[in-house]
């Protein structure tokens, strides 16, 4: 896996949500009409190298949504995706309202559709002529900066869906649907008639596949154990799984829906979705990605991981100690090599909290680099080194051992003609040496040496 897949799988991402690029600059909308896209006043481009090499960063921001951090709220790049899916969303549950219905309004084609074209239009048998008019009066006065939504999704941590727990999970509503539901003559403060009102229900309840049993926001809202970005992940199957309902009707009355190619959008991306873990590492954590922190947060129950820097399992074992006795040291954490480069996960410590993963992003693309250079851990800050203990020379006669100095010894004569050694006392004389005394000095005599046999010629 390179980092060229992880920016093509990005942009497959955004094109369904009707956002191209130029040279690497993300523009939202259709041809000469797309305009830059801005998520927090700053330019949001993709993260290729070109790019990171050199972007102006207080003006630019790289879209890498797959380096947030599992323990951190939103980030500014999952709020923008989150926009791009909300208006996307609305935008094809709109265009499907507005066709389906003169679709069911216009009598002289029913001739022409086909038995599954048609089975929409006996639930809505008898439409008022003002329907459609009313309908698209409501419609304007939702989406774009409005807070009136026909869909909304969100994204709620340790959620349950349909009996099991998620660390995240993208839940998505549809105000639309409460609007119709209300017994006055109100859509969002515009008056609507009540024979309209039910009408639009019916057609929004059979576009969106909501069944008494199953309401629209059960069926579609999924939830995330991703170890690897879930705020990400669980909005991205949230949105797939709405959008390939959208799809299947857009597809069928293609023919009636003049702008469907805008709206009709390409899925399979979502398979590359199945295994996260293989895009860590391609690319550093970027600002604006990692998400910001959250203060009081529910602790997660997460499943401890193997971790993949050195340093963090260093944090890991110091943080959580076996019981000891009260007054006993404890022992210090055997050293242990490095893993081999893998993906950094999450490390539950014992106060139920989970370490902040995102710090150790940079680290690991800088592991994966010099993943051949093995190196050992160092002892953890305020540690002592352990001295090395050498095994008996019995055992390993080989090894080497301590040096032990001679020590000086003393042998006496026991009374039974036996003798006894013991070491020398500290303040035992050394035995006695005469001390070396040079001859007296004689001149030589006169005409020769003077010598022992008093010869002069030593003879």
């Amino acid at each position: 896996m390179q980092q060229q897949d992880l920016v093509s799988l990005y942009e497959k991402i955004l094109a369904s949500l009707n956002v191209s690029h130029a040279d690497g600059y993300l523009l939202y909308g259709h041809g000469d009409a797309a305009d830059p896209l801005l998520c927090e006043d700053r330019r949001v481009v993709l993260p290729t190298r070109e790019i990171l090499e050199t972007m102006d960063r207080k003006a630019c921001i790289a879209f890498h949504p797959l380096c947030e951090s599992t323990v951190r709220g939103e980030s500014s790049i999952i709020r923008k995706l989150r926009a791009l899916v909300n208006t996307h969303l609305g935008y094809a549950l709109s265009e499907l309202l507005n066709n389906l219905l003169g679709i069911a309004m216009d009598t002289a084609r029913h001739a022409a559709l086909s038995p599954d074209q048609k089975e929409f239009i006996t639930l809505i048998p008898d439409i008022p002529s003002d329907c459609h008019s009313q309908m698209m009066a409501m419609l304007k006065i939702t989406g774009g900066a409005s807070e009136n939504r026909v869909a909304n999704v969100y994204i709620k941590r340790a959620p349950t869906l349909d009996g099991v727990g998620y660390k995240r999970g993208a839940i998505i509503t549809f105000p639309l649907i409460a609007e119709l539901e209300r017994a006055d003559d109100k859509v969002f403060g515009k008056t609507i008639k009540k024979k309209n009102k039910a009408v639009l229900l019916k057609l929004l309840r059979y576009i969106l596949d909501e069944t008494p049993e199953l309401t629209a926001a059960e069926r579609y809202s999924c939830g995330s154990n991703s170890a690897i970005a879930p705020n990400f992940h669980c909005l991205m199957l949230t949105y797939v799984k709405t959008m390939r309902r959208f799809n299947s009707l857009i597809w069928e009355y293609r023919s009636r829906i003049t702008n469907y190619k805008d709206i009709h959008v390409k899925l399979d991306w979502i398979n590359d979705l199945k295994d996260l873990s293989i895009y860590k590492g391609l690319l550093p954590v970027l600002a604006g990605n990692d998400g910001e922190v959250v203060t009081g947060a529910p602790a997660e129950s997460v499943e401890p991981n193997k971790p993949s820097q050195p340093i963090v399992a260093r944090h890991a074992s110091i943080a959580a100690p076996a019981a000891h006795p009260a007054n006993a040291t404890p022992p210090l954490p055997k050293p242990t090599l490095p893993p081999q480069a893998a993906a950094p996960a999450s490390i539950v410590t014992p106060n139920a909290g989970v370490v902040d993963e995102v710090a150790s992003w940079t680290g690991y693309v800088v592991g994966n680099r010099q993943a051949a250079v093995t190196t050992l851990p160092l002892v953890g800050r305020g540690m002592q080194t352990p001295a090395p203990a050498y095994p008996p020379a019995a055992q390993y006669p080989q090894y080497p051992q301590a040096y032990q100095p001679a020590v000086p010894t003393v042998t006496y004569p026991l009374t039974n003609g036996q003798q006894v050694t013991i070491a020398a006392p500290t303040n035992a004389s050394a035995p006695h040496q005469p001390a070396y005394q040079q001859p007296a000095y004689q001149p030589p005599q006169r005409g020769g040496y003077a010598s022992p046999t008093g010869s002069r010629f030593g003879i």
